[in-house]
């Protein structure tokens, strides 16, 4: 890890490339709710779907696709299909964040926002 950390480029501390897979209802682990996690997918492959099954969300999942969602919150799953498709699944992970000591975010409270909006207005 201390090689790559000097040359890691990203906001997020992992990064995954799933190719051709159904991805079966699930919530993410190692991560915090309040964090965001980045889907992209891309490919060659017929009309296919990003389910939220909680919130009763059905996203049409082209290639090219972006989703952010905080993955460790909400079931999420996308279903298999014939075709070439890759997920470029990019989300951080807490215990790398402790081995780093770079601080845990937290979430966002509106009276941040209202701070920092009135910062920008001066």
């Amino acid at each position: 890890m201390e090689a790559v950390l000097p040359m890691w480029n990203s906001v997020y501390s992992s990064m995954s490339v799933m190719v051709n897979r159904a991805s079966p209802a699930h919530k993410d682990t190692n991560g915090r709710k309040v964090w965001l996690d980045t889907l992209l997918t891309v490919g060659n492959y017929p009309r296919l779907h990003f389910l939220v099954p909680e919130l009763g969300i059905r996203l049409q999942y082209n290639p090219g696709t972006v989703i952010a969602l905080a993955g460790l919150a909400l079931i999420h799953q996308v279903d298999g299909i014939d075709g070439d498709r890759a997920c470029l699944a990019y989300y951080m992970r807490e215990n790398v964040h402790r081995y780093v000591q770079v601080p845990l975010c937290e979430r966002p409270h509106i009276s941040n926002i209202a701070r920092d909006l009135r910062a920008a207005q001066t």
